[in-house]
């Protein structure tokens, strides 16, 4: 948890396991007297993301002090931010991989290649917004050859981030 001036709130991080997380500062945070109280939820992720998938926050509980005057409601007014386009992921691609490449291919028999738009992290998450266009060439490592692609285009668009031939060939002299 952040406070309204972008500091970290002390005793506020967590690590994650399921689908509900409860906060405990390490003090207690203090609204006004008749005043409101902004913080901001943050989250780092350590594996894969879904691109353009959305994080829902909804404060469930507030528990208030004991000396303190008590709320209108349990969940302190209940904020939620379900379905918000504030909180959804976004990836943004920085480079292309090959998913899985044939490490060889013969000569005039078919053999596919997938391509995909994906960021710079170390999970190379998928950017589904990517739909622009790619050149498929082939440099020979020896001879003379042409890369052919069937009915597909060697200079196709993306389509969610991604494209996979199945009908390249390699015919040489």
């Amino acid at each position: 948890l952040f406070d309204g001036s972008n500091n970290k709130i002390a005793g506020t991080e967590q690590t994650v396991s399921g689908s509900t997380i409860v906060f405990t500062p390490s003090s207690a945070l203090v609204a006004a007297q008749t005043g409101t109280l902004n913080f901001s939820v943050r989250a780092s992720f350590r594996a894969t993301v879904v691109d353009n998938q959305s994080i829902d926050v909804t404060i469930t509980s507030v528990t208030v002090a004991s000396s303190g005057s008590g709320l209108a409601a349990a969940d302190g007014g209940g904020a939620t931010t379900t379905s918000s386009i504030t909180n959804q992921i976004n990836v943004v691609a920085t480079k292309f991989i090959f998913v899985s490449p044939p490490s060889s291919v013969q000569k005039t028999t078919n053999f596919s290649l997938t391509i995909k738009a994906v960021d710079n992290g170390p999970f190379n998450n998928l950017d589904l917004d990517e739909t622009g266009q790619f050149d498929l060439s082939a440099v020979p490592t020896s001879g003379a050859g042409t890369l052919t692609a069937g009915a597909q285009s060697l200079s196709p668009h993306l389509v969610a981030g991604t494209f996979t031939w199945t009908q390249l060939q390699i015919s040489g002299a």
